[in-house]
Order: C-alpha cells, then sequence, then structure tokens
C-alpha cells in the first residue's frame, strides 16, 4: 500500500458525499486505501459513509481498501491519529 487517505468525520453531512466523489476516481488504484474515521457524529455521516461503501462495493472498486471505524467523539485530532493506527500506506493524506 502507496497511500492512505484519512476522512475524519464529524457533523459534515453537507458536505461529506461531495468529498466523497471527489475521493473516488483514485480509488480504483489499488495501492489506495480510503479510512474514514467517524469522530462520534450525531448528524446523517454515519449514512452517507454506509452508503459510499455499499456504492463503491457495487462498482470496480473494491472494499477491502476502504475502512470505516466509529469512535467516541474525542476531536479532529485524536480521529487522524486512529487513522494512522489503522492505516497501511507509505504516505498518508488527510482530507
Amino acid at each position: 500500500m502507496n497511500l492512505s487517505i484519512v476522512v475524519p468525520i464529524y457533523n459534515v453531512e453537507s458536505y461529506l458525499e461531495a468529498c466523497l466523489n471527489s475521493i473516488e476516481p483514485i480509488l480504483s488504484n489499488e495501492n489506495v486505501e480510503l479510512i474514514l474515521v467517524n469522530d462520534g457524529s450525531k448528524d446523517g455521516s454515519e449514512d452517507i459513509c454506509y452508503k459510499y461503501i455499499d456504492k463503491i462495493s457495487n462498482t470496480k472498486h473494491q472494499t477491502p481498501n476502504t475502512k470505516y471505524i466509529y469512535q467516541d467523539n474525542q476531536g479532529l485530532s485524536e480521529a487522524r491519529n486512529t487513522g494512522i493506527k489503522n492505516s497501511n500506506g507509505k504516505y498518508i493524506a488527510f482530507i
């Protein structure tokens, strides 16, 4: 794995779908993984994540390169740290 893309999520349902759709084209590269870290969102962000994972699993993209992690709200830094701990990439990008 060369690149891990970590997306910290907290009450961003208004922007999340557009964000995930912008990442989707590079997920066809088998050396890229996507790590979605829900930091205790109280809005519809979790539903959007599940719908997105279903969507990409029904296309040419494979979900083994996508991880969804839920944690109680701990703040942006801890969400990023959780993403780092669960990444396999040589490089890490945050969105």
